[in-house]
């Protein structure tokens, strides 16, 4: 059994599911192509801040929408194949490709099962690389949380923190990767739940790999890490750079 906490349907509630599988494309004069896959629960729509950044810099951007609640994330993960194919289609080179939260996990099974060739840089954002402890396993969870955790789908009991768990059979991503962490907790029981610095969802000891090329930390919850302009600014800083700014961002 799995226990899984009020949290994580909050942070579904602010980016409610749509459940188409293409590719939401945003037309741009290509200077290459941004795929931004959403996290769980969540939809293309999260991404309108972004991508109209993205465009601005010169970047085709792909929003891609997946129904993320009705699928494992092998089978999410199937979403990028169709956006780089419309990427190609656009003729717009090399690929980028941002994730939030389980988007950033999507683009580790993607790399993994398919290699990396055209990809460009990735950037994630509060991507929980070695699980949640929100979905560790306990011997008497709540009937409230196992609710929850039924309507949020398959994917989220794939997010435990087992050194057997799914997360951790994942390669590391062969591209040059930035990890945007938030470290604000909603609420200060979560701090009893996850014992270290958070973003209510994912520890931030969770967002790091190894071979990450840089990290950065900003003062947000989970599910506003795509809709910050701080983070925005620094996903494109990073796709343009290979690394995150150091002081006041400006566009």
């Amino acid at each position: 059994m799995q226990r899984y906490t009020v949290p994580l349907l909050l942070a579904a509630l602010f980016s409610p599911s749509i459940s188409i599988a293409d590719p939401v494309a945003v037309t741009s004069n290509p200077n290459g192509c941004v795929v931004l896959l959403h996290g769980l629960a969540g939809s293309h729509w999260n991404w309108l801040g972004m991508s109209a950044l993205l465009q601005r810099n010169g970047y085709h951007v792909l929003a891609a929408n997946y129904p993320s609640r009705a699928q494992t994330i092998e089978q999410s993960a199937q979403v990028i194949v169709s956006a780089l194919t419309a990427c190609q289609q656009q003729h717009a080179a090399p690929v980028h490709l941002v994730g939030h939260s389980l988007g950033g996990l999507l683009i580790r099974q993607y790399l993994q099962q398919y290699g990396d060739a055209g990809i460009g840089r990735v950037v994630m954002l509060g991507t929980p690389n070695h699980g949640t402890e929100l979905s560790d396993q306990v011997s008497a969870p709540w009937p409230h949380e196992r609710a929850i955790a039924s309507w949020l789908g398959p994917a989220v009991a794939q997010l435990n923190t087992r050194p057997d768990g799914f997360i951790a059979q994942l390669a590391e991503p062969s591209v040059p990767t930035g990890i945007i962490a938030g470290y604000l907790t909603p609420t200060p029981w979560l701090n009893r739940r996850f014992n270290t610095a958070n973003d209510g969802l994912v520890a931030v000891y969770s967002t790091r790999l190894t071979r990450m090329q840089d990290f950065i930390l900003l003062p947000l919850v989970h599910a506003n890490l795509p809709f910050n302009v701080d983070a925005q600014r620094q996903t494109v800083w990073f796709l343009k750079t290979g690394q995150f700014y150091r002081g006041a961002v400006s566009q």
